[in-house]
């Protein structure tokens, strides 16, 4: 769990990177932050909302890779599921 009074993006990729399951701002109300211990606590992720947001971000500009499957590949992988 993170605990914190930033809100900077960079800080919140980096320790989702460094394995924090919970992110919650110190300015959130006590009770997102039970609900976040508790979601963590059961294995869960939690996010606070600036969190999220910050995190659909990072993932929107991240360019997906190319197509690992040539057209040939492709043609019979669609065969075989056409069966």
């Amino acid at each position: 769990m993170l605990l914190t009074s930033r809100h900077d993006d960079q800080m919140i990729l980096a320790a989702q990177q460094a394995g924090i399951r919970g992110w919650v701002q110190k300015t959130q109300h006590a009770q997102e932050l039970i609900r976040a211990v508790r979601e963590v606590a059961a294995g869960g992720v939690y996010l606070s909302t600036a969190g999220s947001r910050c995190v659909v971000e990072a993932c929107r500009r991240t360019a997906l890779p190319p197509d690992p499957l040539s057209s040939r590949e492709r043609q019979v992988l669609q065969l075989i599921a056409e069966g």
